[in-house]
């Protein structure tokens, strides 16, 4: 073996400890010895063949079982997100997978493995076949989608290694698909980092500016909400509920989802220190009754902000999310000086962060959620429309309409990009004289006319 041989050895053998003493944390020994036999095959079948993105699949493997781990997943998901790759790109099978790791695995690999050939079809065409797979996959269990969910965060983290035109596809590609699912999926931290990293790959430069921006009043911005902390803190002992130290925390939105509020209208003559979500604090408390107590408490302290008041418990959004979200003034003397307040409960709370990943978190002898079958209706409803369409790549288009029946978009000749709908906000478009006449194309009413036909392909090494 040479030197660099066995570096990569030792690297390996360090990535996949670390692993399994972070699921040692919280799997029983026999749940445990599977895992290690999962990382045992992968690093055989997987050896030291590498990726596009410059690094090994193993190292691939291990990376998307730390995501799935992150979220405390269930035995089988964890140990399918070590193996997600088996199938595909080295010589195991299916039916190995489960006669080593049982059904429940082996369904999960299957469900994530991409169509591995189909010569008499585009690459658009794989990749719409390959989607429609996924989607009808998911919809028997849901699972399949949260590994391809942290194998494509994965990817995306490492997607900068790869051709320029390989990032254009796989970062346009999550920001139709695989972002929205996150949250719709209610899986908000998720959709955030997908976000970020899909919209730092066609605009850099606006990505950078943002978080320079962000950057330059980091430290004194954290230091103003950590004195709006342990000032609520306080008051809301002194009204006698029960909060701990750990029970409000602060937040700054992600860059993408701050480039997206600076599009609207009401902050298109503003900076980014007037969006008022921007800054956040939130509390949690036990039960409801104490959210709209604590809420009571904050507009006794602060000056809200009008208009600026939602309340998700009485009202969820469709994802299922609840909560309660006010902006405050929290300087008397500086309108500019806002932060965002958000008050839920425990359950509230993990239902934001992991969204239908809370579902699956490993809780030894519990039931699944009786609200399951519920979270993922809209899943059903795509099975029934992929027995109605044959045609994969309507599958999809319709998928997308579905997954983003919430949005509006605008196209122009330089850009596209997409509003919030439900009659919040109203928007000016300015038609040239040239076009306003102009009847439509026959049978294209309504369609985008900068649209691509068909997704583009990621490659398959990269997926």
């Amino acid at each position: 073996m040479t030197q660099a041989a066995e570096a990569l050895d030792e690297k390996h053998n360090a990535l996949a400890q670390d692993l399994l003493i972070r699921a040692s944390h919280y799997l029983r020994p026999d749940e445990l010895r599977a895992m290690q036999n999962a990382v045992r095959m992968a690093q055989f079948v997987f050896g030291d063949a590498v990726r596009r993105s410059g690094e090994t699949f193993f190292e691939h493997s291990i990376a998307v079982a730390e995501i799935v781990l992150e979220y405390n997943l269930d035995p089988e998901t964890l140990t399918a997100a070590v193996l997600h790759d088996v199938v595909q790109y080295a010589d195991v099978t299916v039916a190995q997978v489960r006669e080593n790791f049982g059904a429940g695995v082996a369904g999960l690999v299957d469900g994530v493995t991409m169509l591995s050939s189909l010569p008499e079809k585009t690459r658009e065409e794989k990749q719409a076949e390959n989607l429609r797979k996924l989607i009808l996959a998911t919809s028997s269990d849901v699972r399949v989608m949260l590994l391809r969910l942290s194998d494509r965060l994965h990817n995306m983290r490492t997607v900068h290694r790869l051709p320029p035109e390989r990032q254009t596809a796989m970062a346009r590609e999550t920001m139709e698909i695989y972002a929205p699912i996150a949250g719709r999926l209610g899986m908000s931290k998720m959709r955030a980092e997908l976000e970020d990293l899909a919209f730092k790959v066609p605009d850099p430069d606006a990505f950078e500016s943002i978080e320079a921006k962000l950057s330059e009043t980091r430290a004194g911005q954290q230091r103003r909400l950590d004195d709006i902390r342990q000032q609520l803190l306080v008051e809301l002992r002194r009204h006698g509920i029960k909060v701990d130290n750990n029970a409000i925390t602060s937040r700054q939105k992600h860059v993408y989802s701050l480039h997206e509020k600076m599009q609207r209208n009401k902050y298109q003559e503003a900076d980014l220190w007037r969006i008022y979500d921007r800054l956040g604090i939130r509390v949690i408390v036990p039960s409801v009754p104490d959210c709209y107590q604590v809420l009571g408490v904050v507009h006794s302290l602060w000056k809200a902000v009008p208009d600026e008041f939602d309340d998700y418990i009485s009202r969820p959004r469709p994802t299922g999310y609840r909560s309660l979200h006010t902006a405050v003034q929290y300087n008397p003397e500086d309108s500019r000086d806002i932060v965002e307040i958000q008050i839920r409960t425990p359950d509230m709370h993990e239902e934001a962060e992991y969204g239908i990943a809370a579902h699956w978190r490993y809780k030894e002898g519990a039931q699944r959620d009786v609200e399951f079958e519920n979270k993922v209706a809209w899943l059903r409803q795509l099975l029934e429309l992929g027995a109605e369409l044959q045609d994969a790549e309507e599958f999809v288009d319709a998928m997308k309409t579905d997954v983003f029946a919430d949005r509006v978009y605008v196209f122009t000749p330089a850009r596209g990009y997409h509003r919030p709908a439900g009659g919040k906000h109203a928007y000016r478009f300015r038609v040239p004289h040239s076009h306003r006449d102009r009847p439509p194309l026959p049978g294209r009413a309504g369609q985008r006319e900068d649209r691509q036909p068909g997704l583009q392909a990621p490659d398959r090494r990269q997926g």
